[in-house]
């Protein structure tokens, strides 16, 4: 018989409050996601001062051990050593937009104007190759698109979808100033949570276990664990493995004398941050950049940067693979395109070792239920 005591009752509306949030997600899933979004929209600076706390404290944790001495205090040294982290990493994003935008939109007014000379090179080049197929000749030489009409479509498609620019201008500045508010708040959210980091963590710790049941304490003392060693680790390898790829890509790029190089490999070192496919879009943008100067080496662009990737893949990688979390790559990959689609930037750098926790729960779960067998 069903007691009306304090505890019961908690544990009876738990139930019902979970069934109830459990079926709207399950017949609403539109909706659910919606409120999602709604929720993640609204604590975003939060969130994003979180991820970049992470990322920084990475960089936090080496350079406060390299300047902490014995006469240093621990203010000071931490006071430096975030300074230090957030300089870097803001340094980073700076740098490329400072180098990337100017050459990009030099490299598209370059292409739209080369396009007619890229047009007859190409027609060229295929009536050599063709020279034996009269009727494959005559449709080469009668194709003569309307240059200026293409040069307006991709301005357009560049403003539209790009930069944010067409439709209403009040929309896209208001959209600006949110988005820049929300960058600034995260940032100093991130700094104010890196010098009290102990203390938020002891203190989240002391409350949750005051308040939670010693179980579920100890679980999501478990989970969390294994969340900062995935998100450590994914990281860690990410920026190393980045770093690695850019530097070689600019030798390789100064050495075989291609263009914007610098420009090019600070793309790929900043997109490969993004597994799977952030490494295909840098290549695919410097091949973009490169045709705009000479087709033939932005052909000889790819040939490279297969090589940069064999030797990237075979003789540097596995120097990092310690740091790197193993995942199947279509769970990695589908963990990018929804992270990606939801939640923009912030879910494609953190959709894959977010991925990787619940791999690893599932994996944990299917095993104990093997052993109950």
């Amino acid at each position: 018989m069903f007691e009306f005591s304090e505890d019961n009752v908690k544990k009876l509306l738990m139930i019902i409050t979970y069934t109830l949030v459990l079926a709207f997600c399950l017949f609403n899933f539109d909706g659910a996601l919606k409120v999602f979004t709604f929720l993640f929209n609204l604590f975003s600076p939060f969130i994003f001062g979180l991820c970049f706390a992470f990322i920084a404290n990475i960089f936090m944790i080496r350079i406060e051990k390299s300047i902490t001495t014995s006469h240093s205090k621990k203010e000071e040294t931490r006071i430096l050593s975030i300074g230090l982290s957030v300089a870097i990493l803001v340094g980073i994003v700076l740098l490329t937009i400072g180098l990337f935008i100017p050459q990009m939109i030099n490299a598209i007014h370059l292409l739209i104007n080369n396009l007619p000379g890229v047009e007859h090179t190409i027609k060229d080049w295929l009536s050599v190759f063709f020279q034996g197929s009269p009727k494959i000749l005559a449709q080469i030489q009668a194709f003569s698109p309307n240059w200026n009409e293409i040069a307006g479509s991709i301005g357009k498609f560049i403003g539209d979808n790009l930069l944010g620019i067409s439709g209403n201008p009040i929309e896209h500045i208001t959209n600006m100033v949110v988005f820049v508010v929300n960058i600034i708040l995260g940032v100093v959210l991130s700094i104010v949570m890196l010098y009290h980091k102990e203390t938020l963590l002891d203190t989240t710790k002391h409350y949750l276990k005051n308040h939670t049941p010693k179980k579920t304490y100890q679980q999501i003392q478990k989970i969390g664990k294994l969340a900062n060693t995935k998100f450590q680790k994914y990281f860690e390898g990410q920026f190393s493995e980045a770093l690695a790829l850019a530097l070689l890509t600019f030798v390789s790029m100064i050495v075989t004398g291609m263009p914007y190089s610098l420009a090019i490999s600070i793309f790929i070192g900043v997109f490969s941050l993004i597994p799977v496919i952030g490494i295909l879009f840098a290549i695919a943008i410097g091949v973009i950049l490169i045709f705009a100067v000479s087709p033939i080496r932005s052909l000889w662009f790819i040939i490279l940067m297969i090589l940069v990737q064999q030797i990237e893949g075979n003789f540097i990688k596995p120097k990092i693979v310690h740091r790197t979390i193993a995942l199947p790559s279509i769970i990695s990959f589908a963990a990018i395109v929804i992270g990606g689609n939801n939640f923009g930037v912030i879910g494609l750098l953190i959709s894959v070792p977010i991925a990787s926790v619940l791999y690893d729960l599932y994996k944990e779960f299917q095993e104990k239920k093997r052993h109950e067998k």
